[in-house]
C-alpha cells in the first residue's frame, strides 16, 4: 500500500471567463502521506477553501490530476463520487452544519444512512459517548455549546470510519477553552491513523499539525515541518 493518499498533480480551479476568469487555485502539486496532519494556511480568498473541496471531491478541477487513496476524481462519476466522499473522507465545517431539528444521535446516524450503513443507534451512540456527549445524545444543537456542536460535527464524520479528514477552520467558532478541547482530539485521532488536512487562520492551531502549507494567490507559497513531530 502507498504512504500517499492525497496526491496533486497541477492542479487548477478557474471561475468565470473571458474578462471575468478568475483562477481560485492555480498549478497546485502536492502529496500528504498516510497518517499526516497538514494544516493550510494563507489569507482570506486566496484558495485554501476551494483548494480542501477539490480535494474533497465536493468541487471540480478544471486541470490538473486529483488522486485519493488510488481513486483518481476527475475520472469518476457523480455516483461514484460520492461514493468515494462517503467512504473515504470526513467533513467537519466552521459552522458546524448541523441539521437543527435533529437532535446529536440522529446527526450522527443520518451520516450512517447516507453512507449506507445500517440505521441504528449502536455506532452514532458509540462515538458521541467516546466524545463525552452521550448525556446530551438527545439534545437539539441549539441546547449545545459550540464546542458541544462541533465535537458531535466530527462524530458524524467519523460515522463510516473515513481514513481521512478534511477541515475547514473547525476552531474558528469555538472559544478557547473548546479550542483547546478540540485539538486535543484531533491528536488522538491522527494518533490513532486517521489523516487530518485543515484549513485555519490561527498560526496556535497550526503548530498543532505536523506540516504548515502557505498557499497565496492560489499558489503553494510555503510548505514547512513543525519540528515537533
Amino acid at each position: 500500500m502507498s504512504n500517499t493518499v492525497i496526491e496533486l498533480e497541477k492542479v487548477s480551479k478557474t471561475y468565470g471567463s473571458g474578462a471575468a476568469e478568475a483562477k481560485a487555485v492555480s498549478e497546485v502539486s502536492m502529496t500528504v502521506e498516510r497518517g499526516g496532519w497538514v494544516a493550510i494556511m494563507g489569507p482570506s480568498g486566496h484558495g485554501k477553501s476551494t483548494l480542501l473541496q477539490l480535494i474533497g471531491g465536493l468541487d471540480r478541477a478544471s486541470a490538473g490530476r486529483i488522486v485519493l487513496d488510488g481513486a483518481e476524481l476527475g475520472t469518476l462519476d457523480a455516483a461514484e463520487l460520492a461514493a468515494v466522499r462517503g467512504k473515504k473522507i470526513g467533513f467537519v465545517f466552521q459552522f458546524f452544519n448541523l441539521m437543527p431539528h435533529l437532535t446529536a444521535l440522529e446527526n450522527v446516524e443520518i451520516a450512517l444512512w447516507l453512507g449506507g450503513g445500517t440505521h441504528n443507534n449502536g455506532r452514532a451512540m458509540e462515538l458521541l459517548e467516546r466524545f463525552g456527549l452521550g448525556d446530551k445524545a438527545h439534545h437539539l444543537p441549539s441546547m449545545l455549546s459550540g464546542g458541544q456542536q462541533q465535537r458531535v460535527a466530527i462524530a458524524r464524520a467519523l460515522a463510516n470510519e473515513p481514513d481521512i479528514l478534511l477541515m475547514d477552520e473547525p476552531t474558528g467558532n469555538l472559544d478557547s477553552g473548546s479550542e483547546v478541547e478540540l485539538l486535543t482530539l484531533l491528536g488522538e485521532l491522527n494518533k490513532a491513523g486517521k489523516t487530518l488536512l485543515m484549513v485555519t487562520h490561527n498560526p496556535a492551531v497550526a503548530q498543532c499539525a505536523e506540516r504548515v502549507l502557505q498557499v497565496k494567490d492560489g499558489r503553494i507559497v510555503g510548505d514547512a515541518r513543525n519540528g515537533k513531530h
